[in-house]
């Protein structure tokens, strides 16, 4: 089996794992990011990505959107392998909370 044969369901970028209070207040905020790298190993394969919206939070280290995977969505976080990308485009997404 390939690593690019399973696909996520979701399309996320983590940018607080297990925060101390929710940040609700900022659920359907439009949050603008650029590219930056592109990263790929045995298990998976992402994009390194850069918030340029000014949030009012910490964010965590190693931003980035999982592509493919080949087990769990989670390899991706184990990526060393970065490469740049020369991307000026400007991508937009929703703030939003998941709860298990």
């Amino acid at each position: 089996k390939d690593v690019f044969d399973n696909k996520p369901k979701l399309y996320h970028i983590t940018t607080q794992f297990a925060p101390k209070e929710t940040n609700t207040k900022y659920y359907g905020t439009t949050i603008k990011f650029k590219v930056v790298a592109y990263g790929v190993s045995d298990l998976a394969e992402a994009v390194k990505v850069k918030i340029i919206s000014e949030v009012p939070f910490q964010l965590k280290d190693n931003l980035h959107i999982t592509l493919t995977f080949k087990n769990k969505p989670v390899d991706s976080n184990y990526i060393t392998n970065w490469k740049p990308v020369k991307d000026e485009t400007i991508y937009e997404g929703t703030f939003n909370g998941f709860v298990k």
